[in-house]
């Protein structure tokens, strides 16, 4: 891969991890999340302004519904687990898919991993296992009751959405360059930008649902900069993405973006003071090294 896409690739790694840390660091994770949601959906009225999609199937539009639906879900678990945890815990949990896919494939779709692959998991559930270790429990016991706190819980929860939006995203955008004439580029937009709106008017249903709205306005006044520029961040961290992905191969893009986990536990354990911070960087990069392997092999 040229360095010139492997910076995008970092930078958009860079990006995904930043708008994460600006939620953790958030009054209220949950009320931020709908936030940031609005500004997405004014990008979505922007961009659609300009270039209208009317080139979109009743099957495609399936798709995006389907994971809009598991989107609420997403952004609800991780609003949950940025106010109960800490990011450099939750993050590398959320972000560990590519370990559990393939785990997956093997029991529903009949996909055996290689050798290397095999090995790849083996060291996303060991870096797993050690994110669990807390107040010096390391005894199997210890780790099964920290595993029913809250934080882990929501962050597993996160987890189980990223693997399930993944698998719809792909059948989805399969179906949409079947059956779509409108430009290559475009139709990824099109795509994220109808899931992310749909979802976050879901979502923004729980919220109000939820917290006051005095509340809500609080923490939007106070931070909807943040809020805006996260949004921003989003967008721009999976336009790179879709940038590179057009001549580079997907498994070198993959394993480099993985290198989110360990700016996300940087961040946390830098910046927020957060605990056990040499365990779980250790545990990030043994979770960036399964990727490689996973994505190599």
């Amino acid at each position: 891969m040229k360095p010139y896409f492997v910076l995008l690739v970092i930078l958009s790694a860079l990006l995904h991890a930043s708008w994460n840390f600006f939620t953790k660091a958030s009054r209220s994770p949950q009320i931020f999340l709908l936030w940031k949601g609005v500004a997405t959906c004014v990008l979505t009225a922007i961009v659609f302004t300009a270039k209208f999609p009317g080139d979109v199937s009743l099957r495609v539009w399936m798709f995006i519904i389907a994971s809009g639906l598991v989107h609420v879900v997403y952004w609800y678990s991780l609003g949950a687990a940025y106010a109960s945890g800490d990011i450099s815990y939750v993050y590398p949990i959320a972000r560990s898919a590519s370990g559990i896919v393939p785990i997956l494939a093997f029991f529903f779709l009949g996909e055996v991993p290689s050798v290397q692959g095999v090995a790849g998991i083996v060291l996303i559930v060991i870096s797993i296992y050690l994110l669990q270790f807390r107040d010096g429990a390391s005894d199997l016991a210890g780790i099964l009751a920290y595993l029913k706190r809250h934080d882990a819980i929501w962050a597993f929860m996160t987890l189980s959405t990223v693997v399930g939006y993944s698998l719809v995203d792909k059948a989805g955008m399969a179906a949409f360059h079947a059956s779509s004439g409108l430009p290559k580029w475009y139709r990824p937009i099109v795509f994220y930008l109808a899931i992310a709106s749909l979802s976050f008017i879901g979502y923004g249903v729980t919220v109000f649902v939820r917290f006051p709205m005095r509340r809500i306005m609080v923490v939007g006044r106070r931070e909807w900069k943040l809020a805006f520029l996260g949004g921003l961040m989003t967008f721009a961290s999976y336009s790179l993405i879709l940038f590179v992905m057009e001549t580079e191969k997907v498994g070198y893009i993959v394993s480099i973006r993985q290198s989110s986990v360990v700016f996300g536990v940087l961040l946390g354990v830098v910046f927020l003071k957060e605990a056990y911070g040499k365990l779980r960087v250790i545990a990030s990069v043994l979770i960036v090294l399964g990727v490689i392997l996973i994505a190599a092999a």
